[in-house]
């Protein structure tokens, strides 16, 4: 990072995994296998800057699209799309409704 950025965490957002709803992601009970999500389009935000140039952050499939917009990524994944993580409170009401389906990845 350069000298004239500083870091700090940010705390109280909660993060999930989710697909839509006839996603085959979305049919697997319990915990996905890593090696079951690679078989699998990940849409993965990706930042315009080169502040995060060469570094991945969350990336766990081959297979990705990579989105600059959170709502493009949003809309990728209310279509089945792929799969990917979102902060909670972008898609608490998808869940609750029943177009997303969270995920249970394998740690």
């Amino acid at each position: 990072m350069p000298p004239s950025l500083t870091g700090e965490r940010l705390t109280g957002i909660a993060f999930v995994v989710v697909a839509a709803r006839d996603h085959p992601l979305a049919s697997v009970k319990g915990s996905i296998a890593k090696s079951e999500l690679t078989k699998h389009v990940q849409l993965v935000l990706t930042d315009r800057t080169s502040l995060s140039e060469g570094r991945e952050f969350g990336v766990m499939s081959p297979q990705t699209w990579r989105l600059a917009d959170l709502f493009a990524k949003h809309a990728f994944l209310l279509n089945g799309l792929g799969w990917g993580g979102m902060p909670l409170h972008t898609v608490e009401r998808d869940i609750s409704e029943g177009r997303l389906v969270e995920l249970s990845i394998e740690t």
